[in-house]
């Protein structure tokens, strides 16, 4: 396992003590290099979003939908649901497109003692056809509409291998879109208000 690259800092949440990348230290070198390469993207994964603070708790609250499944998170960044979702999982797939993340969480892993949970680095522009999972997490990955069209693509092939996903957003307006494609798929939904932000979780199934 590498050395994360940023200095990383403890943070408390729904029950565990985490590290997570210092974010004035992201915000700081993020700055400096935006200024000399303008494509540079920020490392959204680099803290722990509402959406997936929500969807842990639903986790906690339907532990049914994970227990003694094959659970795989997709866009896991810092990986919070995927811990809680070992707490009844026989085994968690977390997955990210971001090396940095995958790192931290085989750090956190290895500090919380959590055996049942194994980080890799997966991007979903190359999603591989041997996927199988009995439940697939995602967590505010409806960020950037440019990625709907392969998101839609990953969705239909989940649950059409018998699938479950998880999903949970924020309401954004460019979400809208991206909501109005899982819609028919929706097997139960609630909302949370999770610091400030309105998060809707949503169970989806084929039909």
């Amino acid at each position: 396992m590498t050395a994360s690259p940023y200095s990383l800092v403890a943070q408390e949440i729904l029950g565990l003590v985490v590290f997570v990348p210092d974010p004035e230290e992201v915000r700081r070198r993020y700055e400096n290099v935006s200024e000399s390469v303008d494509a540079f993207p920020f490392p959204f994964w680099s803290r722990i979003w509402p959406s997936a603070v929500a969807l842990s708790l639903f986790i906690d609250q339907y532990p049914e939908y994970v227990k003694d499944k094959m659970v795989v998170e997709v866009g896991s960044g810092l990986s919070l649901p995927s811990f809680i979702a070992s707490r009844y999982a026989h085994f968690v797939l977390a997955t990210d497109f971001a090396e940095d993340a995958v790192e931290i969480t085989k750090l956190n892993l290895e500090k919380l003692g959590i055996k049942n949970v194994k980080a890799e680095q997966l991007d979903w522009n190359k999603w591989p056809d041997d996927f199988i999972a009995d439940t697939v997490l995602m967590s505010d990955v409806s960020y950037a509409p440019s990625e709907f069209e392969q998101l839609h693509k990953i969705i239909d092939r989940l649950l059409s291998g018998g699938s479950t996903i998880i999903l949970s957003t924020p309401d954004r307006l460019m979400s809208k879109s991206f909501i109005d494609f899982v819609m028919p798929y929706i097997a139960l939904r609630e909302t949370m208000t999770i610091d400030e932000t309105e998060i809707l979780v949503i169970v989806l199934k084929s039909k």
